[in-house]
């Protein structure tokens, strides 16, 4: 079953004028940059959802999807209603830090 996007986070043929998917590409790969660097660093892969010491890359992420959404709007409710979900919510973060 193929995805969205290819192994060079480009558009599959399909999709390679869909606005949501290039951005798709485009965020999936600085994620996936974020957590092979967590994983270098003895994180599970699944700690750029709630581990404290990655509050700055998620904050990161969601800096990005806000650009991407601004740059091609129809990735917005992708990132809104999916992609998101993945991050730790930024006020949850904002408490795990004590703000």
């Amino acid at each position: 079953k193929q995805g969205w996007i290819k192994a060079d986070y480009t558009p599959i043929d399909k999709l390679k004028n869909n606005n949501a998917a290039i951005a798709y590409g485009k965020y999936r790969q600085v994620y996936d940059q974020i957590v092979a660097e967590a994983i270098k660093r003895n994180y599970a892969p699944s700690s750029i959802r709630t581990n404290r010491e990655l509050v700055q890359a998620r904050q990161y992420l969601r800096e990005l999807a806000d650009r991407l959404i601004l740059e091609y709007p129809e990735f917005g409710p992708l990132y809104n209603s999916i992609l998101e979900n993945e991050l730790r919510e930024e006020v949850s973060d904002q408490e795990l830090l004590g703000m």
